[in-house]
């Protein structure tokens, strides 16, 4: 399994892993991801999300199984500003 071991993404931006692994005896593998990536390995980061989260990949023939850490940086994305109006009826 050979993922990159440092991903770095603003927030706001979709994180998807898309590992590879192969078993010797050409076993089908399952790939399980931690927190807080999904089952396929994704998530759609936020504003709010900013610092760093160590997941793990897990990939398992059934009886054995190897794992690996990836470290996801999440950077600050300036937000943009907001305006609003509020309405004062005259007297």
């Amino acid at each position: 399994m050979e993922p990159s071991n440092v991903i770095v993404v603003e927030e706001t931006e979709l994180i998807s892993l898309q590992p590879k692994a192969e078993d010797p005896d050409s076993d089908q593998l399952a790939l399980t991801f931690t927190s807080p990536l999904d089952e396929k390995g994704e998530w759609q980061t936020n504003y709010g999300d900013e610092g760093e989260y160590t997941v793990t990949v897990t990939a398992s023939d059934g009886q054995l199984t190897t794992s690996k850490d990836v470290l996801l940086i999440v950077k600050k994305k300036e937000e943009p500003p907001e305006a609003w109006l509020k309405y004062i009826p005259p007297d």
